[in-house]
């Protein structure tokens, strides 16, 4: 699933080839993220006037999209090649906040109505006009859709109403209107040209793709390259500043060295390979921006199942990492230490939670004696089978013994975890990432609440999802933050949650890439049309 709109999963398919691990000891329990290195090097009133919009965004992703409808996609990466393609209804900004997209506007009637003005005057790459008919006819397919991945999260939405050619009104089922500008700022407010879904039917994005974006299908190779083009019939210039884009699977030890030679001129990059871009931008080759991303590692445990059902043993999980250890060790420093699910930068993030549960392996071995294992706990623990999770793993193995566990590693394939997890919920441990929405609403309630798609045993915890009803039902960003700042602090008081360290997004870029303000993990490349990204000319 999408990290924003679909059921929410365990990161597992970035690029994980590592450099060696830097300082495993103790240290400061604070990290902080690295600032962009460089400046814009235009000083005109208006920059994007030195765009040079025959360039090509060239990146680099884990891997592409498989096809190129947004109602079956199935990969959390996919967003990015599609949003160029079909732009959203509502657009995420960089600081969090929601900006128009192909809706100019939206409100709240009642508690139970969505309202969406659209942009007049679009129109699909196939000439087809985009109205409300065509918002509706979306919506409807991604909710009934036999195969559409949107089904379970836009279930709240009970009927679509085009009530004239540019409003488009939402009946919903739940008052979960706050959650709405998040899910149509991913996939579920990308709108396919009706036309072509009707010529394609159930083949519809095997093999092309239309909507009303900035960029046209060129041709896509399943998993490893995707391109677009400029389409000039496009609404909104001022966020078209390229010539198109395209995205290909290469290895991550050979990322910097494409990006100094021009073969690329983005990468969203893992923590490991942080030294080498350091090297490259102080020699002046490239630049880049590190940035806390809602990615986060954690100790996965299953609460409903025993030893993890007694609040001493999750407490005492928590105590028996050095968080600021592993941040350095694995994440090279530059990663953020994780107190709770949210990030530091969240508007949602509680700072009551933070050094709650500092290292303290004394305190850890009480607690566990306290719980009947006064020689130690064993502890089957999930390892999946890629560099990242074999360091950290390992890491936390020699660390956490310290505090009387021992984890006994169970290697798993990266394509078996979720079914082991979430499934057949025959593994209750494991060290994973999770791929938080930018939602924090829809972050914490796909993984806490009591039928949260990443909660395997539907353990309820006393008055959080009455938190994120109440979050989910305004959209008042301050209403929505005290909701949320509670629920983060239940989570953490009763220790359901053993977050490690929030992923520090590092993006490298060519010096002459401009409008690049935010990291991003290799597995989220970024909305490249807010702000839209341009390269100078030369």
């Amino acid at each position: 699933m999408n990290s924003r709109t679909r059921r929410l999963c365990v990161a597992t398919t970035f690029l994980l080839v590592f450099a060696s691990c830097g300082d495993d000891g103790g240290g400061s329990e604070s990290s902080s993220p690295v600032p962009p290195t460089g400046a814009p090097a235009t000083t005109t009133a208006d920059p994007t006037a030195q765009a040079d919009r025959t360039v090509f965004l060239k990146v680099v992703t884990s891997t592409g999209p498989q096809q190129l409808d947004p109602a079956r996609s199935t990969f959390p990466c996919d967003s990015d090649d599609l949003a160029l393609i079909y732009d959203t209804l509502i657009r995420e900004q960089p600081d969090g906040s929601y900006g128009p997209g192909l809706a100019e506007s939206w409100k709240t009637v009642d508690a139970n109505t969505f309202e969406l003005k659209l942009k007049a005057n679009v129109k699909f790459q196939d000439g087809t006009a985009f109205n409300a008919q065509a918002v509706k006819a979306a919506l409807d397919r991604s909710r009934t859709l036999t195969t559409s991945t949107l089904a379970k999260p836009l279930a709240f939405i009970s009927g679509v109403e085009a009530v004239d050619d540019l409003t488009v009104r939402l009946r919903l089922s739940e008052a979960r209107a706050g959650t709405l500008p998040a899910l149509l700022a991913d996939r579920a407010g990308m709108v396919p040209s009706p036309a072509a879904v009707a010529k394609d039917g159930d083949k519809y994005g095997a093999n092309g793709a239309v909507g009303a974006g900035p960029y046209r299908y060129v041709e896509l190779t399943p998993g490893t390259h995707i391109k677009l083009e400029r389409w000039d019939g496009y609404n909104d210039p001022k966020t078209q500043l390229l010539g198109g884009y395209e995205s290909f699977g290469v290895s991550v030890q050979f990322q910097v060295e494409q990006l100094k030679k021009g073969d690329l001129n983005y990468a969203a990059l893992n923590e490991a390979s942080f030294p080498d871009v350091k090297k490259a931008a102080d020699e002046g080759a490239i630049k880049y921006v590190v940035d806390p991303t809602t990615q986060y590692m954690q100790f996965f445990v299953n609460p409903g199942a025993a030893p993890f059902d007694d609040l001493r043993v999750r407490q005492a999980l928590n105590f028996a990492i050095d968080r600021d250890a592993v941040n350095k060790a694995i994440a090279e420093g530059i990663g953020t230490i994780a107190w709770g699910p949210l990030p530091a930068s969240s508007w949602a993030h509680n700072k009551d939670v933070e050094g709650m549960y500092k290292y303290d392996p004394a305190q850890a071995k009480k607690l566990l004696a306290d719980a009947g294992y006064k020689d130690g706990l064993t502890i089957p623990t999930g390892m999946i089978q890629l560099p990242l999770y074999q360091r950290t793993t390992e890491l936390l193995q020699g660390m956490m013994a310290a505090a009387g566990f021992k984890l006994e590693i169970v290697p798993v394939p990266p394509a078996e975890i979720n079914n082991r997890l979430y499934v057949t919920k025959d593994l209750k441990a494991a060290v994973t990432a999770f791929n938080a929405s930018s939602d924090p609403g829809l972050a914490l309630e796909a993984r806490f609440a009591k039928n949260g798609a990443n909660n395997p045993s539907g353990v309820v915890i006393a008055g959080l999802d009455a938190l994120l009803t109440q979050g989910a039902a305004t959209t008042s960003q301050a209403d929505r933050a005290k909701a949320y700042k509670d629920a983060e602090l239940l989570v953490m008081k009763g220790a359901y949650e053993v977050p490690i360290y929030h992923f520090g997004g590092l993006v490298a870029f060519r010096p002459e890439m401009q409008n690049i303000v935010k990291g991003y993990t290799a597995c989220k490349g970024g909305n490249f049309l807010a702000p839209a990204i341009y390269a100078l000319k030369k």
